[in-house]
This record gives C-alpha cells, sequence and structure tokens, in this order.
C-alpha cells in the first residue's frame, strides 16, 4: 500500500459537511443526501486511490459527477438568486480533485521514472 491520500480523505469530510450544514441551516434533506452520498463515495475513493494509486477510478467518477450535479443544482436554483459561495468553493474543489485524480490514472502516479531518452 502506498502513502494514504489525505486530501481525498479531507476533501470526503468537506463534502459531507458542506451536506450537513445546508440541512442544519435550511433544512434542506438534499442537501444531507448528497452530502452523505458523495462525501461517502470520496472518502471510498480516497481508500481505493491510496490502494492503488494508478487507477483511482472511483475517486475521479465521484468528484466528476459531484461537479455535474452542483453546478445543475446551482444552474437550477440561479433565478433564486446568485451561487452561494459554499456551492461555488465546493464546485471548484469538485472539478480540481477530478483533474488530479485523471492526471494520475492518465500518467500513472506510482511508476517509477523512466530514463531520458536520447
Amino acid at each position: 500500500m502506498s502513502s494514504p491520500d489525505y486530501l481525498g480523505y479531507c476533501f470526503g469530510a468537506a463534502i459531507w459537511g458542506a451536506g450537513l450544514g445546508g440541512f442544519m441551516i435550511k433544512r434542506n434533506p438534499v442537501s444531507l443526501a448528497i452530502g452523505t452520498v458523495f462525501g461517502s463515495l470520496a472518502v471510498l475513493g480516497a481508500h481505493s486511490a491510496s490502494e492503488s494509486p494508478d487507477e483511482p477510478l472511483l475517486a475521479a467518477a465521484n468528484s466528476g459527477v459531484l461537479a455535474g450535479v452542483l453546478i445543475g443544482k446551482n444552474l437550477m436554483d440561479v433565478r433564486k438568486g446568485p451561487v452561494s459561495l459554499n456551492g461555488g468553493v465546493v464546485i471548484i474543489m469538485s472539478m480540481a480533485m477530478c483533474a488530479r485524480y485523471s492526471n494520475n490514472i492518465y500518467t500513472g502516479m506510482s511508476r517509477p521514472p523512466t530514463g531520458v531518452q536520447k
């Protein structure tokens, strides 16, 4: 097993915390459901990425789908007012995590470096 994916674990906790906060502040059960499902999948994906860093498929898929869901949710709510700062930060974090895990898939994070070709 390689080193644990602490950033992925923190990302999952932040997603769950944002969903819990949305439920407690606005009494919105959809926020709690989205936070619980995607936060749990993010933690599971971080564990999977720690086990096999070359193929963090679950983590990449989870963060990509979460970004899409949140963008769609905020586009539907745009007529009620501007996107909240919390929603914007979570969308940006989700897109960044998706890009990070996708880069690991394409480049193979744990592969040994190859020599320079002449």
